[in-house]
């Protein structure tokens, strides 16, 4: 069969035998040689397949390969490139055909015939090209139904509940994917299994028929008949598929099967029950952990299960152990309920519940009893929730019967033996009268129980008790207390009624009054009875029972004549601190008697010191008396004349000594105070006390001046006498046991003052004195240059503020005051300063200290900067870098500043050099560098900005080229002040801090094109502009570049700007015009700030001008009052050499003889006349 193009070609092919027929009748008639002509290129190929088909079974392939003729193009093997083949469905390609390519060699005379296998099922062409000739062709439409069943694939939900249908999906797919969407015509039944190794349900139904199949799909409802895990497993044939597992529930829940113990259960004790949930089927419901609900437990008794309720996440595999305690003894079944109180199940046995562990008991005593005689009583045991024990068996229990009050009773210990049905039947015998408690507690579980009180009374009396006073007086009433007792020691409070009356005796020669006491008398048991005895002795009371054998007898009494009244003390008229004193105390009755008998009387006498100084004893007791007198031994501690008082505790009797005067024992300690702190220079005052070894003065301490030695330590123990100036320690005398001596301190530190007595051997320290420096008096300035110093460059020098003993002042500046340095010429220290060309000189600054010299006199040149805020100091020192201007031998000199005076930082010079191919700008300041910040203004302009800072009226606004740096500007506005750095070349800038310097290190920019000063980088003396020369302007009129060049190396900013302006004027555009005005406006307000300053006197010739003596120096002259050469110094420092001079005259005509100021007169004299020739 030909499908496709076969029919189309028929028409070529009949032009073609035309052609030919047509040539084979010229070649007749013309009588020419006959021609052999090949076929054309391939044109198309001529397909034939069958036109219906199935997925995977072999069909026969024809393809015959034509040229533009139709001629069969016999030569395809040798020519061709060879065939793919292609499936067309609608606009989708694929390569739906095995094989799907054959080489030109499978072609024999043109022609391909083969078997071929198509893969994909539905409504398709056949495409057949040529990729190497681009020659293709195409089949009409080929219908392919898909192959057999080889995969099933089966979908089911995650879980589902047993007995209940649900939805499962079978897809039937052939061997290569295609859907087997005929298969409710040609198919069989599918049959549906549990598809999980040991599952024990079934599908139903357990086939499917094809009829439920659509498109090779079928969605069907199935029922499992097991709870349990599982998959489903479908089979048509030899093919097969098995879903993933799933979950079958069982179903709703119908029952719960209750299993509980057959043994006997003791009320409390936790006993397990079972709980299995069941469906109707009576499958156990596994996941009721999940699904469930709340379980309550019911019980068919009347007491109370515990718990109460049991929660679904008890269930295990539908399964829940519980343990549970129940409160009353009974048979019992347990019922469970669900959520909605509907009953479940129940236990089929019930459990029997006995009585638990023992918990306490009842004590059921008799009502009433007497001392000495068996009472009955009962006693119940109970377990913790109340059920009486009626069976102990072989309960192991040792309870003991004991009272609560822990009186005694006679009981015996019970044992589980002891109880009959629950209850103990025994009998205690009591001791004690009164209220009664029994108490029972068993050992071994520490239950117990206690009865109600029982009311006891005593027994019959056996003694009487006598409580009276130890002392009593004759013929005076004294009051005897008698207490009637049985054996056991009870109170007979019934003897008014049972008793028969007592006699009364002495042991002594007198006789009581009465002497016989009724049964009356007695109240409770008791009888208060006033006796009098007439004769003084010491006697015991003896009482009997009149007709009785009871009988009692009382301690001793002392019968005595008065009481005690008032106590005598005797002492040594003096005794020393710490060292014990016999004294003596009497006690007297109010006629002067001794009390002989006060022993007994059992008080406590206090004896203390008239002014409150300790003493000791303090206390006394009167058993220490012996016939009315007591000798003690008394220590006192504190010296001076004092009194000793005693004074009855709780009593009236009182007394005192005469004075005693308390001496201090012997030296034993030396005391050295002083004031905490001091300051050098200011004198202080150190004590010195002996004491003894109680700390008291020893005031007639007087010992020569040549046994005292004194010695300044310090704080590691260094012998520091030069840190303190001492008085006179020769002339030291002691007053009242006290010695001051003066001291000056003249070092600052720590020291310790250490005292000792040489002869006594007693040495004493006064802790730790800390010495602060003086007032400021003097500085002290050292040059840090390793290699000497050149007029205008900076000086590293070191100051040093010291007091008038040259201590260090540490705190020095720390109030706001400040230096001010100056140079003078004299006779002493003075230091040659080399000019800054030439060859360096190694010279070193000697320390100047103050303004302390013979002759001075002001020298020519200045500092910068001439003053310095205190801030810069640290510890008193301060460590700055400084200009002096002038190349001469010099001193320095620093005086102070007041507080206040410096207000804020001043910015004073800056100087450019050259260095490692960039250049170090430093900036010099009066103080300790603040914050500053620097800001990149263009890539050759650096800005820093010091905010609050102020200019410095005698410093340089300008500093010229060095190195990179072309041009270093400063100028003060209203934030501070602002240093502007102009660069040769685009460069980084990075800052550091020294002392009192701002260091800026300015460096190339590697690669980068070199930036001129001002001028254009062009070599042409006029802007190079692209435009036509018929519209440029003419020149001839214009400035030149060199012009402009020429007014910026003289610093002629205002006029170069000017002659920029002209020729922006004609070029309008230029670049580098553009670029030179605007670095000479941010050029420009610099100079014209410059030169508006008054006292600027300098212009920007060199790299730092030769610094001038500031017009505005420090205002320090005497206007009025005596002259002084003080103040002619005053006016030599400024500057003022003729008002010096004049002052001298004024105060040589008053003091003609002083040679000091005739020396300083003449070397102004001299000084002056130099000036002159200079001139």
């Amino acid at each position: 069969m030909c499908v496709g193009s076969c029919a189309s070609n028929k028409k070529a092919i009949s032009l073609f035998m035309k052609a030919i027929f047509s040539l084979f009748i010229f070649s007749i008639a013309s009588n020419a040689q006959v021609l052999n002509i090949a076929p054309g290129r391939p044109s198309t190929f001529e397909i034939s397949v069958p036109a219906i088909a199935r997925a995977g079974e072999p069909v026969t392939l024809k393809i015959e390969v034509r040229d533009a003729q139709g001629n069969l193009v016999t030569d395809y093997d040798r020519i061709g490139g060879g065939i793919s083949l292609q499936t067309i469905s609608g606009s989708e390609r694929s390569a739906g055909i095995e094989p799907n390519r054959f080489p030109a060699s499978a072609f024999r005379a043109g022609i391909l015939s083969a078997q071929v296998v198509l893969t994909k099922s539905g409504t398709m062409e056949l495409d057949v090209a040529d990729p190497i000739l681009r020659v293709s062709s195409r089949t009409g439409r080929i219908d392919v139904s898909p192959g057999k069943v080889s995969t099933i694939r089966v979908t089911a939900p995650n879980e589902v509940r047993v007995s209940n249908p649900f939805d499962i999906v079978v897809e039937l797919y052939d061997a290569y994917g295609n859907s087997v969407a005929d298969y409710d015509r040609y198919g069989s039944e599918v049959v549906i299994k549990p598809g999980t190794v040991g599952a024990i349900g079934r599908f139903e139904p357990e086939r499917i028929s094809p009829s439920y199949f659509s498109k090779g799909r079928a969605s069907v409802k199935v029922r499992y008949t097991q709870a349990e895990r599982t998959s489903i497993l479908c089979a048509s044939g030899s093919a097969s598929g098995v879903s993933r597992e799933f979950d079958v529930r069982a179903g709703e829940l119908h029952t719960f099967a209750v299993s509980i113990p057959s043994r006997p259960i003791s009320a409390g004790e936790p006993f397990s029950i079972m709980i299995e949930a069941k469906d109707q089927n009576g499958n156990t419901i596994l996941d009721y952990n999940r699904f469930g609900g709340v379980v309550e437990l019911k019980t068919s008794g009347t007491g109370m299960l515990e718990p109460a309720t049991v929660p679904p996440t008890a269930f295990n595999a539908g399964i829940a152990m519980v343990n549970v305690r129940y409160n009353v003894a009974e048979r019992i079944t347990v019922i469970a309920q669900d959520a909605g109180g509907a009953k479940r199940g129940e236990s089929r046995e019930k459990v029997e519940i006995t009585g638990g562990r023992l918990g306490r008991f009842d004590v059921i005593p008799a009502e009433r009893g007497r001392a000495g005689e068996p009472i009955a009583v009962q006693i119940i045991g109970y377990d913790l929730y109340g059920n009486i024990i009626r069976d102990y068996g072989n309960r192991n229990m040792r309870a003991v019967l004991t009272s609560a009050d822990a009186s005694l009773i006679s009981a015996p210990t019970l044992n589980s033996e002891s109880f009959s049905d629950g209850v103990a039947f025994i009998s205690v015998t009591p001791e004690r009268a009164g209220q009664l408690v029994l108490q029972v507690i068993d050992e071994v579980t520490g239950a117990g129980g206690r009865s109600n009180p029982v009311q006891i009374k005593s027994g019959g009396v056996a003694s009487y008790s006598i409580k009276t006073a130890t002392i009593a007086i004759a013929h005076e009433p004294f009051e005897v207390e008698i207490t009637a007792l049985d054996r056991f020691g009870n109170i007979v409070e019934d003897y008014q009624r049972t008793g028969n009356g007592i006699v009364v005796k002495s042991s002594g020669q007198g006789d009581f009054a009465p002497a016989s006491i009724p049964p009356s008398s007695f109240e409770n048991g008791i009888a208060k009875v006033k006796f009098t005895y007439n004769t003084a002795e010491e006697i015991k009371i003896t009482l009997s029972e009149q007709g009785g054998v009871a009988e009692g007898q009382s301690g001793n009494v002392l019968v005595t004549h008065a009481a005690p009244k008032i106590f005598g003390l005797e002492l040594p008229s003096s005794a020393t601190a710490g060292e014990p004193v016999k004294i003596k105390i009497k006690v007297l009755d109010e006629f002067g008697n001794p009390v002989v008998a006060y022993s007994a009387l059992n008080r406590s006498i206090s004896l203390y010191m008239e002014n409150g100084e300790p003493m000791t004893p303090q206390l006394v007791s009167s058993s220490l008396f012996q016939n009315g007198t007591a000798e003690i031994s008394a220590t006192f501690i504190r010296t001076g004349d004092a009194v000793l008082f005693a004074e009855e505790v709780g009593g009236r009797v009182t007394g005192k000594s005469d004075l005693i005067r308390i001496l201090p024992s012997r030296p034993a300690k030396i005391l050295v105070s002083s004031p905490l702190t001091a300051e050098v220079g200011i004198p202080m005052t150190l004590r010195i006390e002996m004491r003894d070894k109680l700390n008291n003065r020893i005031r007639d301490y007087s010992p020569p001046a040549t046994s005292l030695t004194l010695r300044v330590l310090d704080s590691n123990g260094g012998i520091v006498n030069d840190a303190v100036e001492l008085g006179n320690i020769a002339q030291m005398r002691f007053r009242e046991g006290i010695a001051e001596v003066s001291v000056l301190p003249k070092k600052s530190g720590k020291i310790i003052f250490e005292v000792k007595d040489e002869v006594l051997r007693i040495n004493g320290k006064f802790g730790v004195l800390d010495i602060s420096a003086g007032p400021v008096d003097h500085f002290k300035v050292e040059s840090l240059m390793q290699n000497g110093m050149k007029a205008g460059e900076p000086m590293k020098m070191r100051i040093t503020a010291l007091d008038a003993f040259d201590n260090q002042v540490a705190n020095f500046g720390r109030d706001g005051s400040g230096v001010r340095l100056f140079a003078s010429v004299g006779t002493r220290y003075a230091v040659p300063v080399p000019a800054s060309v030439g060859t360096r000189h190694d010279v070193s600054m000697p320390a100047s200290v103050g303004t302390r010299h013979d002759v001075s006199m002001p020298a020519s040149g200045v500092f910068l900067p001439s003053t310095l805020r205190g801030s810069l100091f640290q510890d008193g020192q301060a460590v700055i870098y400084a200009i002096y201007d002038k190349a001469e031998a010099v001193e320095v000199g620093v005086d102070r500043i007041a507080a206040g005076t410096l207000s804020r930082p001043e910015v004073v010079s800056a100087l450019a050099n050259e260095q490692g191919g960039g250049t170090i700008i430093s900036v010099m300041l009066n103080s300790e560098t603040p914050k500053f910040d620097i800001s990149r203004v263009t890539e050759s302009i650096f800005e820093m900005v010091i905010p609050g800072a102020i200019l410095s009226s005698a410093g340089p606004r300008i500093v010229k080229s060095s190195g990179i740096v072309s041009l270093v500007a400063m100028n003060q506005d209203e934030f501070g002040v602002r240093v502007l750095v102009h660069t040769s070349a685009p460069a980084t800038v990075r800052s550091a801090e020294d002392a009192n310097r701002i260091l800026l290190s300015v460096d190339p920019v590697l690669n980068a094109a070199p930036v001129g000063i001002f001028a254009p980088p062009t070599s042409s003396t006029t802007p190079s502009i692209n435009q036509p020369a018929s519209n440029r302007p003419s020149t001839a009129s214009l400035p030149t570049m060199s012009d402009i060049d020429k007014l910026v190396k003289e610093n002629r900013f205002g006029e170069a700007l000017q002659l920029v302006n002209i020729m922006l004027g004609a070029y309008p555009q230029d670049a580098s015009l553009l670029n030179l005005k605007r670095r000479l406006e941010l050029i420009l307000p610099y100079q014209q700030n410059i030169q508006s300053a008054p006292q600027q006197q300098y212009g920007i010739q060199s790299s730092f001008p030769a610094l001038q003596t500031p017009s505005l120096p420090i205002q320090n002259r005497i206007e009025s009052g005596e002259p002084s050469i003080s103040s002619a110094e005053t006016e030599i420092r400024a500057g003022r050499y003729d008002s010096a001079l004049r002052i001298l005259d004024s105060y040589l005509e008053a003091h003609p003889g002083d040679e000091n100021a005739v020396r300083m007169k003449q070397r102004i004299e001299q000084l002056m006349n130099l000036m002159r020739r200079g001139k």
